[in-house]
């Protein structure tokens, strides 16, 4: 499951998060996606695989503790020092 997906699609269908989140198929899901998106001039969000904040790392403390997650991918390839970090946080997790 891509976190990031999932808010987009919630963001630009209206759909509360949460309601759209769980509308999914999250007994299935063994493999979280993790960055941030971004939204265009029109508040449309996009996928722009930036740095996951501190809000995607809670989503995946939230996902971890209630599913049976055996994957994460940092979808962030902007910066190495940046993308270490994130992986040092998603470890922490762990």
């Amino acid at each position: 499951m891509d976190i990031a997906h999932v808010k987009i699609s919630s963001h630009n269908k209206k759909i509360d998060y949460e309601k759209y989140k769980n509308m999914l198929p999250l007994d299935r899901t063994i493999q979280l996606h993790i960055c941030s998106c971004e939204f265009n001039s029109d508040h449309l969000a996009y996928d722009a695989h930036n740095y996951p904040t501190e809000e995607e790392f809670l989503e995946v403390k939230h996902l971890l503790d209630k599913l049976d997650i055996q994957y994460l991918t940092i979808e962030y390839y902007k910066d190495t020092d940046c993308l270490i970090q994130s992986l040092k946080r998603a470890q922490e997790l762990l």
